[in-house]
């Protein structure tokens, strides 16, 4: 089929020269629907969304699937990983040589080694550009339409592999900094206090929400969380990040932990726990656990997401009183005198999602599978997962019987949620939405969803601070790709470095080690191969680069 040329990469390098093109293929013809006459069974290795387990043992129940099924003619059964798995039941899944036919995961980019490619690469995984180019209508109408140069690389690896299952970004969400710090502004007032614009100011807010009575001012997780490394919001204005590899001023590939300002990073967390404003628990905490601090005035600042602030506010009223308030906090300036500047964010842009929708060599119905999953792409398909079925049976009271609706959809095609999933009396809207929607299936953040879920002004206030300053010009992007071989040096190596780094770290922190010790940890680090994995992620964001 004839291609329509977008770019041609010319790569060289000190070893080997390759020339690779990247195209975006026509856009075949639509396939007729329903896929199958029922006669297909198709498995699915997928992780539950928190939510919807409150109404459903497992997705074979879901009013989206049953919706899926009856639109595709295929029965769906699936495999669901535990919660929080750490790709034990993920890789234990491949070595039992028993494979779904399709995977919903982000797992072959964190687990395996060599990401998607190496899965492919090794048999477990097919290539899904022929299919793309053959049935993927629905995939190649919005590759077409809603992909700008950005996309394009994102959407796209090295080699010229699709990224299949990769939810588009849409408005509002573009561009802002979806994540970072939020602080009790209603207990801010009654004290009469500002927002923190430097490091002092906030060891002074936090000292005075000690003073007021709060358990744990600062309520932190675990140290080398994304949660953390997303907004940089602890280590910016020292010219580093919490973890992870970053680009210097030059644009050349760097390990935060071996930055200067990181040791006054650890020198500040060690100060705040010697004054009560961290504790140690923070060892083994998980956000929900840090969010639970929060919202039950244990604690007066977290770390959350945006899609989490209103439901945070409203557990935050129910248990601490109708005052209670987040606002969110803008990253620290360097002192008093300068902006925010924090170019180690990670605002939204589109293609960045690493969902991957895969479907294994051991599947007797490839062209079907993924027939099922580009339909996801289509308007129709898109709504299902987005917003759910139109109506449905009341899964929180499924004995009555009842039909609620979930959502409508105007005559200009927009499409909103109803007071049932909005405004419900049992269940907050990050919850019982999931028990209808599935957001791993959602082939884009729709505009309207995205609205509604941020139109509180809680939400744009977040996004104002958070955004304030930042930028993602020296991170390195998540869509970058790595070799099998890279992938492996750098999972064998970095395995190692991290375990070995956070044990010091958290015994600086909590004063069992000096903080002049760090200068030896940084030296055994480099000794431990760091500079062989720089050089890694170095060569895979020159190759993003050149896309």
């Amino acid at each position: 089929m004839k291609k329509i040329l977008i770019s041609m990469l010319l790569v060289l390098t000190l070893v080997m020269t390759s020339v690779s093109a990247f195209a975006i293929y026509d856009v075949p013809e639509a396939y007729d629907m329903p896929i199958s006459d029922g006669s297909i069974t198709l498995t699915v290795y997928m992780a539950m969304e928190a939510g919807s387990e409150k109404a459903m043992l497992d997705y074979t129940e879901h009013p989206a699937i049953k919706a899926w099924e009856e639109a595709t003619g295929i029965n769906f059964t699936f495999i669901h990983p535990p919660a929080n798995d750490d790709g034990t039941f993920f890789n234990t899944t491949i070595a039992s040589g028993t494979l779904p036919d399709i995977w919903i995961t982000g797992n072959f980019n964190q687990y395996y080694v060599g990401n998607v490619e190496g899965a492919i690469d090794d048999g477990i995984l097919l290539n899904l550009n022929e299919y793309i180019e053959k049935y993927g209508h629905y995939y190649l109408e919005n590759a077409h339409a809603n992909w700008d140069e950005k996309a394009e690389k994102n959407f796209m690896t090295d080699s010229g592999m699709y990224r299949f299952g990769a939810a588009e970004q849409r408005v509002p969400v573009l561009g802002m900094q979806h994540s970072g710090m939020v602080v009790r502004s209603d207990v801010m007032e009654e004290l009469g206090l500002e927002m923190p614009k430097t490091i002092d100011e906030l060891h002074d807010l936090l000292v005075a929400f000690k003073d007021y009575g709060f358990e744990v001012p600062l309520v932190l997780e675990k140290l080398d969380q994304w949660w953390y490394s997303g907004s940089a919001f602890l280590a910016s204005y020292l010219e580093t990040n919490t973890n992870d590899f970053i680009l210097d001023e030059n644009g050349k590939v760097v390990y935060s932990l071996l930055q200067p300002g990181y040791k006054q990073y650890l020198a500040t967390l060690n100060q705040w726990y010697n004054e009560g404003l961290i504790d140690v628990d923070l060892v083994s905490r998980e956000h929900s656990d840090a969010k639970a601090m929060l919202t039950s005035g244990r604690a007066a600042m977290c770390d959350i997401g945006n899609w989490e602030t209103q439901e945070c506010i409203a557990v935050g009223k129910a248990a601490c009183g109708e005052n209670f308030y987040l606002k969110g906090m803008s990253c620290l300036a360097k002192d008093a005198e300068s902006e925010v500047y924090n170019p180690y964010g990670d605002p939204i842009e589109n293609g960045s999602s690493t969902m991957y929708w895969g479907i294994s060599t051991t599947c007797k119905y490839p062209e079907e599978a993924f027939k099922a999953l580009d339909w996801l792409y289509s308007r129709e398909g898109s709504t299902l997962m987005c917003f759910g079925p139109q109506t449905s049976i009341d899964m929180l009271h499924k004995d009555s019987g009842e039909e609620v609706t979930i959502y409508t959809e105007d005559e200009n095609g927009q499409r909103a949620f109803t007071d049932y999933i909005l405004k419900n009396d049992e269940l907050e809207y990050n919850s019982i939405r999931y028990i209808y929607t599935i957001q791993n299936l959602s082939s884009e953040y729709a505009s309207e969803m995205e609205y509604m879920q941020y139109g509180d002004e809680c939400n744009a206030q977040c996004w104002d601070a958070w955004t304030n300053g930042t930028t993602n010009e020296r991170r390195i992007p998540s869509s970058i790709s790595l070799t099998a071989e890279e992938s492996s040096l750098k999972v064998n190596t970095m395995n190692n470095i991290t375990a070995y780094a956070f044990e010091h770290i958290y015994n600086i922190v909590f004063g069992e080690e000096s903080i002049d010790s760090w200068d030896a940890v940084c030296e055994q680090i480099k000794a431990m191969g760091i500079d062989d994995v720089i050089a890694v992620q170095q060569a895979a964001y020159d190759r993003y680069q050149a896309r």
